[in-house]
């Protein structure tokens, strides 16, 4: 869950899906866009395994296939969401 703690311009999310890359760019004076995006980068990039890695230690199916966290299309929302490359 992502708490919204400042409001966002309309570019920023659109169908519930946030865009970083726009997010950063609109927190411009608190932190150079391209250093957040760099960290959500490095930090997106540790998150594409996570569904491999929770499937190795035995994570319930449930967990695995619960549609809200739909792990089996990480990699592809983390680059919608701007934070990796395609």
């Amino acid at each position: 869950m992502v708490t919204r703690l400042f409001k966002r311009g309309k570019d920023c999310e659109t169908a519930r899906e946030v865009n970083l890359a726009h997010v950063a760019l609109y927190l411009g004076e608190y932190c150079p866009p391209k250093e957040m995006l760099a960290f959500l980068n490095k930090l997106a990039n540790k998150l594409i395994n996570v569904p491999k890695t929770l499937q190795e230690q035995g994570c319930p199916k449930e967990v695995l296939n619960f549609p809200a966290i739909d792990f089996k299309f990480t990699e592809q929302k983390l680059q919608r969401m701007g934070v990796i490359n395609a």
